[in-house]
């Protein structure tokens, strides 16, 4: 589990290498966000991405081209998404991939 202490804002990836300022991955990962905002500031495309059953709870998420994105499957609990320019939360999933996804 990851814990929020501070909001976070993202600054521009020096690689330039990932599109999510924060990934988890896995039904034994989750964010707990304890109502800190996670902002970008620089040139991140997702917020927060969350894959095959990764958890988000109590986030503020702002200012991406998209604040969170799901793929196969996760929960996502007590969340505010605003002034994203696309989705607030987006979710996606294989074909051949049977997922449970939650929002509360």
């Amino acid at each position: 589990e990851v814990k929020l202490t501070e909001d976070l804002f993202c600054a521009e990836d020096p690689t330039g290498a990932d599109i999510c300022a924060i990934t988890l991955d896995g039904e034994d990962s989750e964010l707990e966000c304890n109502e800190f905002m996670v902002h970008n500031s620089g040139t991140w495309l997702y917020g927060i991405c969350l894959l095959n059953g990764a958890r988000a709870k109590n986030c503020y998420v702002q200012k991406f081209l998209v604040g969170t994105y799901v793929q196969n499957g996760g929960e996502v609990k007590d969340f505010e998404v605003m002034f994203n320019d696309v989705f607030g939360i987006y979710v996606e999933n294989e074909a051949s991939f049977t997922t449970k996804m939650k929002i509360s």
